[in-house]
């Protein structure tokens, strides 16, 4: 938990502020060091929140002054999309000895600073108990941070990043490997994916939960599922959850094959094509005021190596002969997407996007290993930065160097060039595969560890510039930028701490 100092002429003063982990209670308790008999605490505090969400209690005398503050929280320079108007009260708490507390808590009961703090320590060193390198056990209680539980569903679900996103499906289901899976949580690893199971709609996961209910707009989180499970099924020796997930995964490879909502449907070659024209479905999904920066109907790349994967892993599940057929095809037909070097992102457009990595870090790949080292070489000449992913090569001419502005620059830029972390694990991946763990691997990896110690301590944020990737933006905590991470940690047992 943090610890903050303060000093104030000859008195040092130690904030420290600690959330419980099975409860909405985050404790504040501010000590005076260099304590004398004739010293007091009196302290204002300032609660703000988006929404009116919390009570503040005190076992000191507490007084809400009933005045109303403003305040707009700017968590870095202007224009890196961190800007939020929070509203919120102004409290008295005094104590006539030399520390005191206070607790915010949305409808729990608050807890002491030292009844938290002995809970969160007995609760870490069971998540952690299967692992000893430091970093590892490290990542894996920020991780658990991301960990909440939806009321909706009575279950466990991951959240996307703090302090903007919800739970949404495709982060889950790619950022679930390393936060439970790998892990070795496997209980509440299969109570998300039971989540997700209970909500799915005509084959289709949800995109996001949000306070309205579902929405479904996505063509790829359904396959991130598939190979979800796939990843949980290996790692846990539990043979018999796809059992519980069989009816679900074939209904979305059904709905994908016949159709599905969004005209989201497998073309007579066995490829699938998105017809929705103006409806964004996959990961590069910006719409701002119905301009699309990232037009990505029609066939997509990762799409259809999330496709091919997904066959592959219910075909080793019950082998068919139709099946086996169909996955013949596919990989015949991702031949399209084929360039001199490397791969088109669409067959509408050749373009030159990360995510063609797809192709090659997946379980399944349907590229030779020559076609897969070509894609790896290319992407990491063109796409590789130490803190994450390029979304678009630098020499394209749509490509933007820089996310900043107004919200239309920003969502403009959004995938255009903007390099983001969690990218680093499908690459690495990839790269693994190919190169196994050399020098160079080794320096990619230290360069992306030595990020956690800027910003959020031990957290890796949403995006970079594309062009200097030095500062993040967005989100300050994004859950897929560090599970991708952890999950590489554990696979090559690199836990050093620096």
């Amino acid at each position: 938990y943090p610890i903050f100092y303060y000093q104030l002429e000859n008195i040092i003063i130690k904030k420290s502020i600690i959330l419980a982990n099975d409860s909405n209670d985050l404790c504040v308790k501010y000590e005076i060091l260099n304590n004398n008999d004739n010293t007091n605490c009196e302290l204002v505090v300032k609660v703000v929140e988006k929404e009116k969400i919390c009570d503040v209690y005190s076992t000191n005398e507490i007084e809400n002054t009933n005045e109303k503050v403003l305040s707009l929280l700017t968590l870095n320079d202007q224009g890196c999309g961190r800007d939020c108007i929070l509203n919120g009260n102004i409290y008295h708490v005094t104590s006539t000895h030399n520390f005191l507390e206070i607790n915010l808590c949305a409808d729990c009961k608050p807890k002491s600073f030292e009844e938290i703090k002995y809970e969160l320590f007995n609760y870490y060193q069971d998540i952690t108990k299967d692992f000893t390198n430091p970093l590892i056990k490290r990542l894996i209680i920020e991780t658990d941070k991301f960990l909440t539980y939806r009321s909706s569903t009575n279950k466990h679900t991951l959240l996307a990043g703090y302090p903007f996103f919800y739970d949404w499906g495709r982060d889950s289901m790619i950022s679930i490997i390393g936060v439970l899976i790998k892990t070795k949580r496997f209980k509440i690893a299969k109570e998300v994916l039971l989540t997700f199971k209970n909500t799915m709609k005509n084959g289709l996961l949800v995109n996001v939960f949000n306070d309205t209910g579902c929405e479904y707009n996505t063509a790829d989180a359904s396959l991130h599922y598939i190979n979800a499970i796939y990843h949980y099924i290996k790692e846990s020796n539990d043979l018999n959850f796809f059992s519980e997930v069989k009816n679900s995964v074939i209904e979305i490879i059904e709905n994908y094959y016949f159709g599905t909502d969004y005209g989201i449907k497998m073309d007579q070659d066995g490829l699938i094509e998105i017809s929705s024209k103006n409806t964004q479905l996959t990961w590069m999904d910006v719409n701002y005021n119905d301009i699309l920066p990232t037009k990505r109907n029609g066939k997509c790349v990762e799409i259809n190596a999330l496709w091919y994967n997904a066959l592959c892993i219910v075909n080793s599940f019950f082998k068919s002969d139709e099946l086996t057929s169909l996955i013949a095809k596919v990989e015949k037909s991702f031949s399209k997407f084929y360039l001199n070097i490397g791969l088109s992102d669409t067959l509408k457009s050749t373009q030159f996007r990360i995510n063609q990595i797809y192709a090659v870090s997946l379980p399944y790949s349907p590229l030779s290993f020559e076609k897969q080292k070509e894609v790896v070489n290319a992407v990491y000449q063109e796409l590789y930065t130490p803190f994450g992913m390029r979304t678009l090569s630098q020499h394209d001419l749509e490509f933007k160097a820089s996310y900043s502005g107004n919200q239309y620059s920003r969502d403009m830029a959004y995938h255009q060039g903007t390099a983001w972390p969690y990218l680093l694990g499908a690459f690495f991946q990839a790269y693994l595969k190919i190169y196994g763990r050399d020098s160079s691997f080794n320096i990619m990896l230290t360069a992306i560890k030595n990020e956690l110690y800027n910003d959020c301590i031990y957290n890796l944020g949403e995006v970079y510039d594309g062009l200097n990737p030095l500062v993040s933006k967005g989100c300050f905590a994004q859950c897929w930028s560090l599970s991708e991470l952890l999950k590489i940690l554990i696979e090559v047992e690199d836990g050093i701490l620096f």
